[in-house]
């Protein structure tokens, strides 16, 4: 049997569970048990009236027996809503799903999440008062916008909310919409126009480059209001990822004991070049839900639930692609690579040389390295933290790599696994013949084979390096040192493959192309084509989170089936 037909039969095997465990599920939901109340509440500013339908579990809706309520706010229709409408009603609890402010049925003009916490809290009141069999406890749930908006209910105390079941969402918007100071032009562009339906506000959004009161409302600081059970589920893939792992630390900060996040291999998109065994059993987390809000733990999981990378299974003897269970993320150590001048990226100790290549470091003399940046011949996105690009996740990067505006340094190949889990960082100094340019990062595992798979990338957009509330040109010919953060990641490095950082200065459609005029967005001018300049030296440095106990890993993985199966056992 080739790889391939065992990988095909493991996920066959594993469709099949999916299917009769949502047996279950769809038996103890029939139509008949969704009876169905329209609201349409008043906002408490008084411009606007939510369209708002509650589903009842109950075919009599048994006004003796209070039910606690369900609430979800979405920007997509009543429709979208089905599937957690039925998972939660056969759970037994009211199901209140609401379009929001200027979407579909509600009236009022939208404003992207900015009222949040006040149209909950209407609501809220409002069912109170006006909801037969209501208990007045609430958990909340959304996947994507839904969960952005959930996350939001918590800008301020509410006594009502007792749990919380958030997906792919965020709680920072603007650090999503301008990601290193660079705008996140085709998922946030094609989103409000052919999803959210309101074109009209990109240009809003462009009038708000730098950060200001503008983004308050959509910008989440701290937990100090989560007095309930929460969980919080992302992928490595996701667009949404840095921001889901930012509020799950936040809640915990004042829920230690009772926060809980999953992070899978994929996100919103799953077209990877990459099959990852298991990630079918979690086609639908919304499972999680109802076992969360009646227990306020999870089956057989701890605080941390992730899954740990590694390159395609179709390689035999590879090691990777399981799921860890745990109270935290693994204790780390920073370890270091240097970018060299002749285009090697090698360890920055000899002891880690040795370690993982099973050679010395070998020095290398500064030098400089000059690309052209032609805003006009964008580099293209492929793969990545994407959403409405087709391509996503690991995906390789080799048509990228044979331009000449995109630099590449390349490790030795692997003799030792290497382990790394966490946040990623890579400093060097540069330089540009324009006022303003972007500096873009990718990170790579380089195969056997030669394909080169994205895992990571990142970009800082010059004008906002120093604040994102006032740009600051650059100086043409002047050396800036800067440092491009990188979201997090979860891998295995194995033997017989490399590690690849490359550096260019677009990365379209996903990032708007930076025309090196220092204009603003909402400002137009000709562009110019920039001589941008690379500065190597020992300061020249790729961090990661080297793991320091890998074992514990091992000792950590965890059968997500069982725990699927664990869930379904509940009454």
């Amino acid at each position: 049997m080739t790889p391939t037909t065992r990988m095909n039969k493991l996920l066959l095997m594993e469709i099949l569970v999916i299917i009769v465990l949502l047996i279950g599920v769809v038996a103890r939901c029939d139509s008949k048990s969704q009876n169905m109340l329209q609201f349409m509440i008043p906002t408490s500013d008084g411009t606007a009236k939510l369209n708002t339908i509650v589903s009842y579990p109950d075919p009599d809706l048994n006004a003796d027996k209070p039910h606690d309520l369900v609430f979800e706010r979405t920007p997509y229709g009543q429709g979208r809503l089905s599937d957690d409408r039925m998972v939660l009603n056969s759970a037994q609890y009211l199901y209140a799903g609401q379009d929001l402010r200027g979407c579909h049925n509600s009236t009022g003009e939208y404003d992207m999440w900015r009222s949040e916490w006040q149209d909950s809290q209407s609501t809220i009141q409002y069912l109170s008062k006006n909801l037969k069999g209501f208990s007045g406890n609430v958990f909340s749930v959304g996947a994507s916008a839904n969960a952005i908006a959930s996350y939001f209910q918590t800008r301020e105390k509410v006594d009502w909310l007792k749990g919380q079941c958030l997906l792919v969402g965020t709680a920072d918007v603007y650090n999503f919409v301008f990601q290193g100071g660079a705008f996140r032009q085709q998922d946030l562009t094609y989103w409000l126009k052919f999803y959210a339906y309101q074109p009209q506000f990109v240009q809003k959004v462009l009038d708000h480059e730098s950060y200001s009161e503008f983004w308050e409302p959509v910008t989440l600081k701290s937990g100090e209001n989560v007095t309930f059970p929460s969980l919080h589920i992302s992928g490595w893939a996701d667009l949404f990822l840095n921001g889901t792992l930012n509020a799950f630390d936040m809640y915990r900060k004042n829920r230690p004991n009772d926060t809980y996040l999953i992070v899978l291999p994929t996100g919103h998109c799953t077209k990877s070049q990459i099959s990852f065994p298991g990630t079918d059993l979690m086609l639908h987390p919304e499972i999680f839900c109802p076992y969360l809000f009646k227990y306020g733990s999870l089956p057989s999981l701890d605080y941390v639930t992730f899954y740990m990378m590694g390159p395609d299974s179709v390689e035999s003897g590879t090691m990777g692609n399981f799921y860890v269970t745990m109270k935290d993320f693994p204790e780390t150590r920073p370890i270091e690579f240097v970018l060299t001048s002749n285009q090697k990226l090698q360890a920055a100790s000899n002891q880690d040389s040795m370690t993982y290549f099973g050679k010395p470091r070998v020095q290398t003399n500064p030098g400089k390295i000059p690309y052209v940046y032609n805003p006009s011949n964008p580099t293209p996105t492929i793969g990545g933290n994407n959403l409405m690009i087709p391509t996503c996740g690991p995906y390789d990067q080799r048509e990228n790599e044979k331009r000449s505006d995109n630099i590449l340094f390349t490790s030795d190949t692997f003799k030792d696994q290497m382990f790394i889990v966490g946040r990623m960082s890579v400093s060097f100094k540069v330089s540009s013949n324009c006022t303003d340019t972007d500096f873009v990062v990718r990170f790579s595992d380089v195969y056997p084979d030669g394909r080169s798979m994205l895992l990571g990338d990142s970009i800082l957009r010059m004008r906002w390096r120093e604040s994102n509330v006032k740009k600051t040109l650059m100086e043409p010919g002047t050396i800036y040192p800067i440092t491009i953060s990188m979201w997090p990641t979860a891998y295995i490095f194995n033997p017989g493959h490399a590690m690849r950082i490359t550096i260019t200065s677009s990365n379209s459609p996903r990032f708007s192309i930076n025309p090196n005029n220092g204009l603003n967005l909402n400002q137009t001018g000709p562009q110019q084509i920039a001589l941008n300049t690379l500065f190597i030296d020992d300061s020249a440095v790729f961090t990661l989170p080297l793991v320091k106990k890998p074992f514990m890993l091992n000792k950590a993985k965890v059968d997500m089936k069982g725990v699927f199966s664990k869930i379904y056992k509940q009454p």
